[in-house]
């Protein structure tokens, strides 16, 4: 008889305490194969834990388009000049990249030419356009 070989492996999730467990029972080719899959898994889990650890704005920022103003450098609307506040959010016109206030960026349309095929926030000044954005 073939000998059966169980593959028991628990890997850690990040620094939770917590663990992710991987049984797998089988002869020696399905350990090997378990083996590559808990690799993959513990590779997989690794890099989306060392993600969560990262601060919520870093993230934000990093998957921001590179045309849009950052936002510690909108301190007032680009539009109607209204100073920025802890409670005031802050909206990107997906056309022009400039910070804008609700009441100035409340429109939508698609901006096919930065890649928003579909109706996104738009500025005031960049609803008024004629034609494709």
């Amino acid at each position: 008889a073939k000998p059966t070989h169980i593959s028991a492996i628990a890997l850690p999730i990040g620094g939770s305490g917590e663990h992710f467990a991987f049984t797998a029972a089988g002869g020696e080719g399905e350990g090997l194969l378990a083996r590559r899959f808990a690799e993959a898994a513990e590779s997989t889990l690794h890099a989306v834990s060392s993600v969560v650890d990262y601060p919520l704005g870093f993230v934000k920022e990093a998957a921001r388009p590179e045309y849009w103003v950052p936002d510690h450098q909108m301190v007032k609307c680009h539009h109607c000049e209204k100073a920025f506040t802890p409670d005031t959010p802050k909206h990107h016109c997906r056309c022009c990249g400039e910070g804008f206030c609700t009441d100035c960026s409340g429109s939508q349309r698609s901006v096919p030419s930065r890649g928003w095929d579909h109706p996104v926030r738009v500025c005031v000044g960049c609803n008024e356009k004629k034609g494709d954005l």
